[in-house]
């Protein structure tokens, strides 16, 4: 695992699946008494054109996008999680047996670069 795999098995695997659980709960809310709030959105959602449906699919997108690629500027350290003084630094590491590797590695590409 090297930082393009991580980013690349992260996306599908968060992202993605993000994006189409959120438009599966539109289609049909979870669970045996959904919350009203999302069950307005279900309605709402449902009453939408073809055309309307994908401009939300689009806003999913892009908010899913947003929320990814800002989370990895936090692993990254390019978005600050503490006030000003002195910082930390967050370090992301893959170990898989014997086999370890800094996922975050500074001398390396920026996660949030390899989107």
């Amino acid at each position: 695992m090297d930082s393009k795999n991580f980013v690349q098995i992260t996306k599908q695997v968060v992202m993605e699946s993000a994006i189409k659980d959120t438009i599966d709960n539109l289609v049909e809310p979870l669970g045996k008494k959904p919350k009203a709030e999302l069950k307005e959105m279900s309605d709402y959602y449902k009453n939408c054109t073809n055309n309307e449906r994908q401009i939300i699919a689009n806003i999913i997108r892009e908010s899913a996008e947003a929320t990814f690629f800002g989370f990895l500027c936090v692993i990254d350290g390019v978005r600050a999680i503490e006030g000003n003084g002195d910082k930390g630094s967050l370090e992301l590491w893959y170990r898989k047996g014997e086999f370890t590797r800094l996922i975050n590695d500074e001398n390396e590409d920026f996660l949030h670069d390899l989107i």
